[in-house]
């Protein structure tokens, strides 16, 4: 998971307060995020496409963003490893690679059964093009992927990060969180070290999000 607002920003039988969600009755309502700076050139290209030299600078890129993150050195994931059908949307800005999202794709479980989320993570962008629009121009094609392909998009992020995340629309929540660690053991996530779960409306309502605790069906990412 990586390590963003108060007002309603999303609601259906709930409402988002503070980024939170909680019951009501309001009629759904997603704030617009910021017109971007200049226009960039977002490509998507899944894993299995992804050319050497695309690779190595999404990693490269990722090193840049997260110099702390010991995995970003050798590989482009946190703890759930590449796959095939992963996503990459990355924005382009003289011929560089600035910003990059990755989308995995998952079933995970609920108390009311299977649902399928679009897990976004490794969202970041390059110290130099930070303010200058790269990931909201990533962040709004990731979230046209979510709306056709899953029943929603599921992220995790460290408060500090939060507002980034709420202005598009993405709502925290509060389920218990489960998921296996690098040994393959289950494990019930802590708050603390996980950071905050969002939650974005894909093919079904946020309304539909379910009470209660959740299962990645797998390592978080």
């Amino acid at each position: 998971m990586n390590p963003a607002g108060g007002g309603v920003s999303c609601v259906g039988k709930r409402t988002i307060r503070a980024g939170r969600v909680g019951r009501a009755s309001a009629r759904p309502i997603c704030c617009a995020a910021p017109i971007r700076k200049r226009p960039m050139d977002v490509t998507c290209t899944a894993e299995k496409d992804l050319r050497d030299e695309q690779a190595r600078e999404i990693l490269e890129l990722q090193h840049a963003a997260f110099p702390r993150t010991e995995e970003f050195r050798t590989q482009r994931w946190w703890h759930t490893p590449a796959a095939d059908d992963d996503l990459y949307f990355t924005a382009h800005m003289d011929g560089r690679c600035v910003a990059s999202i990755r989308v995995l794709s998952r079933r995970i479980a609920t108390p009311n059964g299977e649902v399928s989320v679009a897990g976004v993570g490794n969202v970041c962008s390059h110290p130099d093009a930070r303010g200058k629009g790269a990931a909201t121009a990533c962040m709004k094609k990731v979230l046209l992927h979510i709306a056709s392909a899953a029943d929603f998009g599921l992220l995790f992020c460290g408060a500090d990060r939060r507002g980034f995340y709420t202005r598009f629309g993405w709502c925290e929540v509060n389920n218990d969180l489960w998921y296996l660690d690098e040994q393959g053991a289950r494990r019930r996530a802590d708050p603390n070290s996980h950071g905050c779960i969002m939650v974005f409306p894909g093919r079904r309502g946020m309304e539909d999000w379910p009470e209660g605790p959740i299962d990645l069906n797998g390592p978080d990412w």
